[in-house]
């Protein structure tokens, strides 16, 4: 199908379709301004209604809306935000591996948001998808693979399956391509806060971007490697507000979770020594627990969430890993962990109590990641050494 292209650095042809209501035809303009440097294409659900059936014969046109000469495609939801230089970023992100189909946007809450906070803190390019979906609201992927994609989504609406996302994800799989997120995200989302008018997004509050860049500063050429899915994924869940350990997923991802209290006790970290790590941390920090807006035990989730996270960073870098100065964080990590420590409260806490999160905790979910990390390293020392732990 004809339709407009964008030449990009490097030589790469995108055409960029934006999916939009006509009750959203605003935010679409938006998008359009923001995409300045890009020839788009708008393509309006033709409901009169908003309605998942609509937004996904919408998403179908989208992708079949593959413009002549295009070598990449990418379809954007209206109520996304680029990133500043958001031509330049992407044109070197599909440099690093121009056969590469990836999503633009994890949600701060999911499990995905997970492996791209461990791939920013490990200096890759790309995380792993780490839910059964691929995140829809911005998917980029070579126009072969465009196309073939939209045969793919009109034959399975045809048989009456109805969310994208998840089609994303199992075409890619079917396909044998790995379901992958660029690292950081090039486009936030729900800033402003929009309310979701479908379903799906009654409940589950402002859904922003899990590493968003801004203005901050990228390298000129995006690394090529790969966050792959560790074998223990820590997750602090937006919905029992729990810290977990994730374990043993399956080809749907599909994954094991116990809470990471009972995970650390197989490590030898009893209750009492995650309460004392947790109130030295606290301490170091200077911070008054009772003008916390989360209380104590929603502070400690973060912390053992954290905790956990440089536990498995440790793990999963193989002992390259190094401590990074929590006071000076690389502008990408502090990002990373910023949302670590807002995006499990999305539903209950209010925008402005989400910011005050982000903007607090960094450093404390920072010294909580290299404690863990020397943690597991103190664990992995001692059990080939015969002796077990006792204390924290």
């Amino acid at each position: 199908m004809t339709g407009a292209r964008s030449e990009l650095e490097g030589s790469y042809q995108l055409s960029v379709v934006i999916m939009s209501h006509p009750s959203r035809v605003h935010m679409a303009e938006r998008l359009v301004d923001a995409c300045a440097k890009l020839d788009v294409q708008v393509i309006m659900d033709r409901s009169a209604q908003v309605s998942p059936d609509g937004a996904l014969a919408t998403a179908l046109r989208a992708w079949q809306s593959v413009a002549d000469g295009a070598t990449h495609h990418l379809v954007l939801q209206d109520d996304v935000i680029p990133s500043p230089d958001f031509a330049g970023r992407l044109s070197r992100a599909i440099d690093a591996d121009p056969d590469r189909v990836f999503a633009l946007f994890s949600e701060w809450g999911s499990k995905t948001a997970q492996t791209v906070r461990l791939a920013a803190l490990g200096g890759y390019g790309w995380a792993s998808v780490a839910d059964a979906f691929l995140p829809a609201p911005a998917v980029l992927m070579p126009a072969t693979t465009a196309k073939d994609f939209a045969g793919y989504l009109a034959d399975r609406v045809a048989k009456g399956e109805k969310r994208d996302a998840f089609l994303l994800f199992h075409y890619l799989r079917a396909q044998g391509r790995q379901p992958q997120v660029c690292v950081p995200n090039l486009v936030q989302h729900d800033v402003p806060l929009h309310i979701s008018l479908l379903p799906n997004g009654k409940v589950r509050g402002p859904r922003r971007t899990a590493c968003y860049p801004g203005s901050a500063a990228l390298p000129d050429r995006w690394p090529r490697e790969i966050y792959q899915l560790p074998e223990h994924l820590p997750y602090h869940s937006p919905h029992d507000l729990v810290a977990g350990v994730c374990s043993t997923p399956d080809a749907e991802n599909t994954w094991k979770i116990v809470p990471a209290f009972v995970w650390l006790a197989e490590r030898s970290w009893s209750l009492t020594d995650i309460d004392e790590l947790f109130r030295e941390l606290v301490r170091r920090r200077g911070i008054q627990l009772e003008d916390e807006p989360l209380g104590f035990d929603s502070l400690k989730e973060c912390v053992v969430a954290a905790f956990v996270t440089g536990w498995v960073l440790a793990e999963s870098s193989q002992g390259d890993w190094r401590p990074f100065d929590p006071d000076g964080l690389p502008e990408i990590q502090r990002i990373a962990l910023a949302t670590m420590a807002a995006g499990p409260f999305r539903r209950v806490l209010s925008v402005r109590q989400l910011d005050h999160l982000e903007s607090t905790l960094p450093p404390l979910l920072a010294d909580a990641i290299i404690r863990g990390a020397q943690a597991r390293n103190t664990f992995t020392s001692s059990a080939q050494a015969g002796e077990v732990r006792c204390t924290g």
